[in-house]
């Protein structure tokens, strides 16, 4: 299990990285959607965040989308998207679809 300092303007707050289904960017800013539906917006840009936490557990399957993998239960392989035990669908790049089905593949067998 990690845990993350995540700091906004108001506090900072220990999340596990378990607990974080997806991170949204929002230009300078990631927001980030954890499990009981909290929001949390930073100000750190998507790939700071894709560089300091655990690589094994998130794929960023569009250049706006940093997903952890446990949440995701289905792939719309034609339409370019994925489907995520939340009800959320997080668009897949083109380029990375087949990169997105290796990382589900070896996060299932792990």
């Amino acid at each position: 299990m990690q845990r993350i300092i995540i700091t906004t303007a108001r506090y900072s707050e220990l999340v596990n990285t378990q607990t974080i289904v997806y991170c949204k960017a929002e230009g300078s800013y990631t927001r980030l959607v954890l499990e009981n539906n909290k929001q949390i917006l930073i100000s750190r840009n998507l790939s700071w965040l894709e560089n300091f936490i655990e690589s094994s557990l998130f794929i960023r399957p569009h250049r706006s989308f940093l997903v952890n993998l446990g949440y995701i239960n289905r792939v719309f392989v034609n339409e370019g998207k994925i489907g995520l035990t939340k009800g959320v669908d997080i668009p897949v790049s083109r380029y990375k679809s087949k990169q997105v089905l290796e990382a589900l593949h070896k996060f299932c067998l792990e």
